[in-house]
């Protein structure tokens, strides 16, 4: 395809760099950098070694080492802050133990685990498939994150002898043995 216009683009070293003109370009050969002219003089548009990274330049304009956004963020006083609850009364609770529900007959997947917790159950261990002996069991499940980009879903078992079993699931591919 014939070139029908030619745009120049002032080129030099970053120490050579003059204050550009009003949406004039400016690229660094040492550097990389490629500057645009503003009234408020030369601002960085792109570094060809960070490409993809947020340029401080211009995200942190004042270099404290805070993104500017989060510095608005920070400066609201809490009378501005909406739709905020009017009183934060405590709720009851105990975190002197854990409860321990009686879920005998249900055995959850690890696509039922959706919140981020620790839950203790009672159970038959032929509901979920544990070895070992009696007809009871106490599993501990930990769910860590909402899905499994935070990884798998853990159960620990524990038979009426004491003795202790394992398994892992993902939401993608539901349990492993309990082993």
């Amino acid at each position: 395809m014939p070139r029908q216009v030619l745009i120049k683009i002032r080129r030099g070293t970053e120490a050579q760099l003059p204050v550009l003109d009003v949406g004039e370009l400016g690229f660094c050969t040492d550097t990389n950098k490629l500057y645009i002219g503003t009234p408020n003089g030369n601002q960085l548009l792109v570094a060809a070694q960070s490409v993809g990274d947020m340029l401080k330049s211009i995200y942190d304009t004042d270099y404290d080492g805070k993104v500017d956004a989060a510095e608005t963020a920070d400066s609201v006083p809490w009378t501005g802050v909406t739709g905020k609850p009017t009183t934060f009364p405590p709720s009851s609770h105990d975190h002197s133990r854990m409860v321990v529900d009686d879920t005998r007959n249900i055995n959850l997947l690890p696509t039922d685990l959706t919140s981020r917790e620790i839950r203790a159950e009672f159970k038959y261990r032929s509901t979920v498939g544990m070895p070992g002996s009696g007809t009871y069991c106490k599993v501990i499940t930990l769910v860590g994150w909402t899905d499994d980009s935070g990884g798998a879903v853990h159960q620990v078992g524990f038979d009426d002898n004491g003795d202790i079993y394992i398994r892992r699931g993902t939401r993608s591919s539901g349990w492993g043995g309990m082993g």
